[in-house]
């Protein structure tokens, strides 16, 4: 069922894999933010708040784990050691800013301020919390490594067949390494 909708999405390998890492980090972020806010009145959150207010957490929380992704896309899909170390460092800003994202939708001005200091306390007082987040960061991370790549391969093959319409003089002049020559 679900292969056939996606093959109605006509959508790429790397495509899915951007899809996947941003469905990952969305719903990691928005259990985070129900478990957090779970915290705030001693794990009694269905007494305390009015009815449906938990499917907001649930949505603030999805929607800032979204878009602290995008904001912090460019420090993850590198390769190597660097790449790791840039996507942990990435893993980090996106909490933040996810925090700061869902903690101003869900309650403005006080949420603003309290939630990346809800988020930091919640991985230090609960270090799984920590590791599941950065597992899930990890994995965005190699998710982003194929779309990435998946670009780099269409770049090349839109340049190759941009230099393959050159005469061979002009692809000798103008790109003297090239692999066709």
């Amino acid at each position: 069922m679900l292969s056939r909708f996606l093959h109605m999405l006509h959508l790429t390998k790397g495509e899915r894999a951007l899809a996947t890492a941003y469905a990952g980090v969305s719903a990691t972020s928005a259990g985070i933010m129900m478990f957090v806010m779970a915290g705030v009145k001693g794990g009694q959150l269905q007494s305390v708040y009015p009815v449906g207010y938990e499917i907001w957490i649930i949505m603030a929380g999805g929607i800032s784990g979204a878009i602290a992704l995008y904001l912090t896309r460019g420090w993850m899909g590198l390769s190597g050691g660097l790449g790791i170390a840039r996507a942990l460092f990435g893993g980090c800003a996106t909490a933040l800013i996810a925090s700061l994202i869902g903690g101003t939708l869900i309650v403005p001005v006080y949420g603003t301020f309290f939630a990346p200091i809800m988020v930091v306390a919640a991985f230090g007082l609960k270090p799984w919390l920590a590791v599941a987040w950065f597992a899930v960061i990890l994995a965005a991370h190699g998710l982003l490594m194929r779309r990435i790549s998946e670009l780099r391969e269409a770049a090349l093959a839109a340049d190759d067949s941009a230099i393959g319409q050159l005469s061979p003089m002009s692809q000798a002049n103008l790109y003297p390494k090239h692999k066709h020559l």
